[in-house]
């Protein structure tokens, strides 16, 4: 199925709601100021030991300060070049520009443009944005397309000083 004619699902998107109980780490969350001086941090653990939980108190903590904070939850569906960019670009204008969450013509609109330039072209609109960005991708491992690792990557050596890359 091409990824311009799968339904976007907003809820991907948002931060999902954080489990009730969820036990507060201090010593954890302290790591998030490590996370605002790099452009990735990534939250390494086995399933089940709140890799997400832990993503969430930072979304609390940084939302809390102004940041602005970009969230993808990513499944097995989402190991697609075009669907990933889609939802990268709508989760970034969500964001960022409080504009439609519908994907940017540029990211969807001619599929035969390489990833890599329209990679550049998000990082154009990262750029324009004068607060610190972070951008949560979920559940990356269910990414296995060498053409989106080369487009994350090239995301990381070009981003401007204001985007941290949280995975």
């Amino acid at each position: 199925m091409e990824a311009a004619s799968v339904p976007y699902l907003t809820t991907k998107t948002r931060p999902p709601r954080r489990a009730r109980g969820v036990i507060a780490r201090p010593r954890l969350d302290a790591f998030l100021e490590l996370a605002r001086s790099r452009p990735l941090t990534t939250i390494k653990a086995p399933a089940g030991f709140g890799k997400t939980s832990l993503a969430l108190s930072w979304v609390e903590i940084l939302t809390a300060a102004g940041a602005r904070v970009v969230w993808l939850s990513l499944a097995p569906e989402d190991d697609n070049e075009e669907r990933f960019l889609r939802y990268v670009a709508a989760a970034v204008r969500r964001a960022c520009a409080g504009a439609s969450e519908a994907a940017p013509d540029w990211m969807v609109a001619d599929l035969s443009i390489p990833i890599d330039r329209r990679v550049e072209w998000l990082i154009e609109e990262l750029a324009a944005q004068p607060e610190d960005i972070f951008l949560f991708l979920d559940d990356y491992q269910e990414i296995t397309q060498t053409s989106i690792h080369d487009g994350v990557s090239l995301l990381l050596r070009r981003a401007p000083e204001n985007v941290h890359l949280i995975i």
